[in-house]
């Protein structure tokens, strides 16, 4: 084999290593849905990464639910991710996590939105919609993707 066989098969096997046990654009990371609902105080579209106690039970109670129904989250090892669709004209809204990307600077969470048909029937009541889900702690940046059904 001529030496310059080698180095190409050489970096070859150098890029495929690399892809070794990633996705086409990240590693996959793994989250766990705590809670989902339609009604809230919190009437901004926005996420957030909760990492404490504390501010859990406050955003717990910001979903009109009840303390002593707070899941037990070991804050050592997990984070909250709160996502909030903001105040909505009527009901029928819904949102999910797809999923969450590790990439190279940052987190990638994909979130699927669900807006009621044209003709569907619907609460007339305005609503904010949200989910939570509990990852693993993270220190990067987290971004949301949105994407409409």
């Amino acid at each position: 084999m001529t030496p310059h066989r080698l180095i190409v098969l050489a970096f070859g096997l150098v890029l495929l290593a690399a892809c070794a046990g990633t996705y086409e654009d990240g590693q996959r990371i793994p989250f766990k849905h705590i809670a989902s609902g339609t009604h809230s105080i919190y009437t901004d579209s926005m996420g957030m990464e909760i990492g404490d106690r504390q501010r859990f039970l406050a955003v717990w109670k910001g979903l009109n639910r009840k303390a002593e129904d707070l899941p037990d989250i070991d804050f050592n090892k997990y984070s909250v991710l709160a996502i909030f669709l903001g105040e909505q004209p009527t009901g029928g809204y819904r949102i999910r996590v797809d999923r969450i990307i590790d990439a190279t600077s940052e987190w990638q969470v994909y979130v699927h939105v669900e807006k009621p048909d044209k003709d569907s029937l619907v609460s007339q009541a305005r609503t904010q919609p949200y989910i939570l889900v509990r990852v693993p702690y993270n220190w990067k940046v987290i971004n949301y993707y949105y994407s409409l059904q």
